[in-house]
This record gives structure tokens, sequence and C-alpha cells, in this order.
């Protein structure tokens, strides 16, 4: 039991922490398409 609570407490952290850094990571590969013409 303690290690599916470990599991399901570690999933959701991660899946906060994506969508938290998300819109950031967006943000910094527009930056770089704006500020350098080629591909990213």
């Amino acid at each position: 039991m303690k290690r599916l609570t470990k599991r399901i407490f570690d999933f959701l952290v991660s899946l906060i922490l994506i969508m938290l850094l998300s819109p950031i990571l967006v943000i910094i590969a527009i930056a770089i398409k704006i500020s350098d013409k080629g591909p990213v």
C-alpha cells in the first residue's frame, strides 16, 4: 500500500510540475523562433 501511495504522489507531483512548466517552455520556444529565423 505504501508503494502505491508513493507512486500516486509522484505521478500527481510530476503532472502538476509539467502543467506549470509547459507555458514557460512554449514562451521560450516562441522567443527562440522569433530571434532565430532557422528551424527550432
